[in-house]
């Protein structure tokens, strides 16, 4: 349904998640309405972004892959983890392996950074996303562990909770540039947050080529 710039601003002042699609193909819209009425902290996907299959080469590069590995966790009752939290639902980060998949067997070299709410550090659940995604993962616990990792790559890597960095959730510019830092591209695979003003996800755009991955493109298409 269409919303009035009235009712989109309420949403935005109520915090709301919503992403909204300027669809100018299926509906009239005036260029420049959105512009001129919305609140301009809205974000607003013209287009889809650039695809990765789009990309011709893709050996060597090295990509920095935002993934939503946002995933509910639970006190295990193995008497080996020692009551250790593990994933409940791991539905999310089996949606990114096909992008995942497809980038390590074009030969990208992966760095992966993603946000959880449930646990304050992504370290102890590292064997279980490997498990899930089907790849060793390995672990850097900052941004400053990426530049030597990416020089002496070993694997498809995660960089630890990002929203341990308070400059994320500001969409600092300066942090979006360290986070860069050593990478030719990024690529956007965690749909639920793409409507975010976070460094990871606004930022980082204005700083490095930017392609949407296969499962944004996949919701994307869904709403269209």
């Amino acid at each position: 349904n269409m919303l009035t710039a009235a009712e989109l601003n309420k949403m935005y002042d109520k915090k709301e998640d919503f992403v909204v699609l300027d669809l100018r193909n299926d509906y009239e819209i005036q260029a420049g309405y959105f512009e001129k009425t919305v609140n301009p902290k809205l974000r607003f996907f013209r287009e889809l972004p650039e695809k990765i299959k789009e990309l011709e080469h893709l050996k060597n590069k090295k990509v920095l892959l935002r993934v939503d590995f946002d995933v509910p966790l639970q006190t295990s009752a193995s008497q080996n983890l020692g009551g250790q939290a593990v994933i409940s639902e791991n539905f999310r980060i089996k949606k990114q392996k096909e992008t995942l998949d497809y980038l390590i067997e074009h030969g990208a070299h992966v760095v992966m950074v993603a946000h959880i709410s449930a646990i304050d550090s992504f370290e102890t659940l590292i064997p279980e996303l490997a498990e899930i995604l089907g790849h060793e993962i390995k672990f850097l616990k900052s941004v400053s562990e990426i530049s030597a990792y990416l020089e002496h790559y070993a694997g498809p890597a995660l960089l630890d909770n990002i929203r341990q960095n308070l400059e994320e959730e500001k969409n600092d510019s300066e942090f979006a540039k360290q986070l860069a830092q050593g990478f030719d591209l990024y690529i956007n695979n965690a749909f639920a947050v793409c409507h975010r003003d976070h460094a990871s996800v606004s930022a980082i755009t204005k700083v490095l080529p930017s392609y949407a991955g296969l499962l944004v493109e996949q919701e994307v298409a869904q709403l269209n």
